[in-house]
């Protein structure tokens, strides 16, 4: 399933998640990749886990509208806290 969480200054970010069990597995790109970076580890992992891939903001489907290009630590909770409330699940981190 594809949605979109918002980060804390307001871009949205797509993602993707296959939910099958906790805990959960998170992806996340490095530069200039989107989410189908990780295709195949996200293909391999999604029968025994829950697994998630995300578009940094500016790379794939996500918003482009930022005015700083860094991923300040209130952007990363915004995000994960919108996936674990709409998901009720906590990622172990």
């Amino acid at each position: 399933m594809r949605d979109f969480a918002v980060s804390a200054d307001g871009v949205l970010i797509n993602y993707e998640m296959q939910e099958q069990r906790l805990p959960a597995l998170l992806f996340v790109h490095g530069w200039s990749c989107d989410l189908n970076y990780w295709q195949k580890q996200f293909v391999y992992f999604a029968s025994r886990y829950t697994v998630v891939a995300i578009d940094l903001g500016g790379h794939g489907d996500s918003g482009l509208n930022r005015d700083r290009w860094t991923m300040p630590l209130q952007n990363w909770a915004n995000i994960l806290n919108q996936l674990t409330i709409r998901f009720e699940q906590r990622f172990p981190i």
